[in-house]
Parts: C-alpha cells; sequence; structure tokens
C-alpha cells in the first residue's frame, strides 16, 4: 500500500509523502567490484596449513583455538542494530559518517552499498540466484581492512532493509551478551 502510495506521489506535482526520496545510481557500476580488493587480506593454503599445524600437539591430537584468540565484538558494537521494540530499542540510522567509513576503508563505494541494499530487496531474483558470495566478500573486505563492527552491523542492517522493515532482512534478535 505504501509503495502504491509513494509511486502515485512522485508521479504527480503535488507529493502526498514528502519524506520519501529516491536516489538513482548506476546499477552496472554498482555491481562491479575492484578485482584485486581481497590480494593479500586472505591467507594462502601455506599459511593456513601453518596456522592448523599450530594446533595439534605432538601426538597428534588437534587442540582447538581458545575463544579469545577470534574476533569478537563488544557489547556496545552488537547493541547497534538490536531491535526490541518493546522496550523502545532501536538502532542509529546508517549514515554519512559510515558511508564515509567504509568508502575510505576499503574499495567499496556508495554505488556498491546501493546495489547490495537494491540486490538483496528485488523480489524478482530467485534467492538462489542473488549473489550472496559477492555481498559475503564485501564484509570480509570491510573486516579485514580496519572497518568498525559497529559500521558493519549498521551496514547488513542497511542492505538487507531492516531500517524500512523489509521481510527479507537480517535481524539482531539476540539478547545474549557476548562479551563475556
Amino acid at each position: 500500500m505504501l509503495s502504491r502510495i509513494a509511486s502515485r506521489s512522485l508521479a504527480t506535482a503535488q507529493p502526498m509523502i514528502s519524506t520519501i526520496s529516491r536516489r538513482s545510481f548506476a546499477t552496472e557500476k554498482g555491481e562491479d567490484r575492484v578485482e584485486s580488493r581481497l590480494d593479500g587480506l586472505l591467507m594462502t593454503d601455506e599459511e593456513i596449513d601453518r596456522e592448523l599445524q599450530k594446533h595439534f600437539d605432538e601426538e597428534g591430537n588437534y587442540k582447538p583455538p581458545h575463544m579469545e584468540t577470534f574476533p569478537m565484538m563488544t557489547r556496545r558494537d552488537v547493541m547497534m542494530n538490536v531491535r526490541i521494540p518493546p522496550l523502545g530499542i532501536e538502532p542509529p540510522p546508517f549514515g554519512e559518517d559510515q558511508l564515509r567509513e567504509i568508502t575510505e576503508k576499503t574499495t567499496l563505494t556508495r554505488d556498491n552499498v546501493e546495489w547490495t541494499r537494491k540486490h538483496w530487496s528485488d523480489d524478482s531474483i530467485k534467492p538462489d540466484a542473488k549473489q550472496h558470495a559477492k555481498i559475503a566478500w564485501d564484509m570480509i573486505e570491510m573486516y579485514r581492512k580496519g572497518v568498525s563492527f559497529a559500521t558493519i552491523n549498521l551496514w547488513i542492517d542497511y542492505y538487507s532493509g531492516a531500517d524500512v522493515g523489509s521481510p527479507n532482512a537480517i535481524y539482531n534478535k539476540s539478547w545474549a551478551r557476548i562479551d563475556s
């Protein structure tokens, strides 16, 4: 219903809803990524084998790494996209500050971020045909190049449409504390 009202208001001279804005961007540019963006960020097979060997004892038994060696987010980072409507907890909007951090630290552009959002929310594309790997590599690039966890969480919130209540959104509904 709201989309019909918005479409009608954009077609007429008198807008019915003034808060809706449409930003056009080059779809073909938004889909493109820099080919060498992950060079040097990921471990080679030899480096993976060396790291894996560190977790075996003299007898060849595997000793898993301690949980503190894994990347972890603080409670503040996780709370960036938690939604608890009865308590009035809503995340801040994804804005220019987060977009600036992403574009300064990575090869991603505003068009890439907008394309990701449009691609994720496009219901005409079957789920199996969506480019999930491209989105995952975007997230890996952000993490490896030092984009803050809070910004990555807000980016997930933004591209998946959680900020507008999309049925395809990725919501953080976990109330568990993960930074003990």
